[in-house]
């Protein structure tokens, strides 16, 4: 095994223990009050403006906005953090199969672990700093995974067959 495998199974198991490690604490101590806060301020918010209280029925359905994305933001960083990682293992069996040189797999297997840390953390960051700097890390993470995933196939559409395993 090479060290661009390495590279890539390293930080691939690193990334879903550190998702499963964070889905554990999210689900005992954060989901469920979220969950409640979403279906308190939706609630809220319909029996205010079934009383005729607008300016009370717009705040709860402003607070459930907000708690309902900051909800997605959380649960998409925790499944993508897994569901890339669980990716950069398997590209990391298959990367000396498709790539020649170890110069080509080293770059493909860097842009690939910046856009795999990259996209679940600006999802993560969203929630917690409302400013572009998350959303152009996840805008970034994704040009980098599309790079990469467009080399690897690319790579393994036109390998030699006879190559050595």
């Amino acid at each position: 095994m090479n060290g661009s495998q390495k590279l890539l199974i390293g930080v691939g198991l690193g990334l879903v223990a550190i998702s499963m490690l964070y889905g554990f604490y999210y689900a005992v101590f954060d989901e469920h009050q979220t969950l409640e806060k979403i279906g308190l301020s939706m609630a809220g918010g319909f029996a205010n403006a079934a009383a005729g209280n607008l300016a009370a029925a717009h705040e709860s359905l402003q607070t459930y906005a907000g708690t309902r994305i900051e909800y997605l933001r959380e649960v998409h960083g925790h499944s993508h953090m897994a569901a890339l990682g669980t990716l950069l293992i398997i590209l990391g069996l298959f990367l000396e199969r498709a790539i020649a040189t170890e110069g080509n797999r080293r770059l493909i297997a860097w842009v690939m672990v910046i856009g795999a840390v990259c996209l679940p953390l600006g999802a993560w960051l969203d929630v917690m700093i409302p400013a572009p700097v998350p959303k152009g890390m996840s805008i970034i993470g994704t040009f980098c995974l599309v790079l990469g995933m467009a080399s690897m196939i690319f790579s393994l559409l036109f390998a030699s067959p006879d190559k050595d395993d």
